[in-house]
């Protein structure tokens, strides 16, 4: 506090997010002003986990991820866009011919493996499993335990997903190691994940699964989606199957496209989301 005093600074900005600790400093000390650039899909669980509860600005990469903050914890919220979809926009050619896929299935880990991602990878392995020409592209983070999925694959599906002709699998980790994946796959599935905001607003196919209680509380506008995001092994199968048909591709746009481009409004606004962001700091 003192510091912020001396150096006459009483704004504070994160790119990730603030301890309850500071948030209650905000709140006690109404000159300083905390903002926050969103850098990953808000929902309970993570508002729950991050104690987000005292954020003056939000700066938000979607129109319902900024209702979401006004709503639970910001006093106020603009939408810039997403800082990472720009990246992928300004060192990708995001505009791609819609064929010449390597693989039917990307999916999407989370950093933890939880009920929820083992649940989806057991769908998508199921799929796989029962389609022997289908194939799977494993997208892990870099702070993945790997080990982890290994042993649970080779318990519940009697595989080894480090050496199966149906698998393949990232092995180096650089930035644009998920859009590259996500290009070469018909389909992205994954559990409630920025990645699936990010790649399902660059027209990419994109199947959320949610097991949450009640029903598809933790995945925001992704539940708006015309698909069942709960569904059992034989639905998930059949769908997958139409969707990685040129056929269920198109009637997949055709019926979500509504609430594909509200997912993450990078590619629709006028400006990039870092001079949006720029000129928000500069206004607030």
């Amino acid at each position: 506090m003192l510091n912020l005093i001396l150096r006459n600074k009483y704004k504070l900005l994160s790119y990730s997010y603030f301890s309850k600790r500071i948030q209650d400093l905000g709140a006690r000390f109404k000159f300083i002003k905390t903002i926050q650039i969103q850098n990953g899909a808000q929902h309970q669980q993570i508002q729950k986990d991050a104690q987000l509860e005292k954020i003056d600005t939000f700066l938000s990469f979607s129109a319902y991820q900024s209702k979401y903050a006004t709503n639970n914890f910001a006093q106020e919220s603009y939408v810039v866009g997403s800082l990472s979809t720009e990246n992928w926009i300004r060192k990708v050619e995001i505009a791609h011919k819609i064929e010449g896929f390597k693989y039917d299935l990307c999916f999407i880990f989370n950093t933890k493996f939880k009920d929820d991602v083992k649940h989806a990878l057991s769908l998508c392995m199921s799929y796989v499993m029962s389609e022997k020409k289908s194939s799977i592209y494993l997208c892990p983070k870099s702070t993945t335990k790997f080990d982890e999925i290994a042993i649970f694959c080779r318990n519940n599906f009697g595989i080894d997903i480090l050496n199966h002709k149906q698998i393949s699998i990232v092995k180096k980790f650089t930035k644009l190691t998920t859009i590259e994946a996500a290009l070469k796959a018909k389909v992205i599935v994954g559990t409630r994940s920025t990645v699936l905001y990010q790649a399902g607003s660059l027209g990419i196919i994109v199947y959320p699964i949610d097991i949450s209680k009640p029903y598809g509380k933790l995945s925001g506008n992704l539940t708006n989606l015309n698909l069942n995001i709960n569904p059992s092994k034989k639905l998930f199968c059949e769908k997958i199957k139409e969707l990685t048909t040129k056929k269920g591709r198109m009637k997949y746009i055709d019926d979500n496209f509504d609430v594909l481009e509200k997912l993450d409004e990078t590619l629709r606004l006028k400006k990039l989301p870092s001079d949006n962001i720029i000129r928000s700091l500069q206004e607030i």
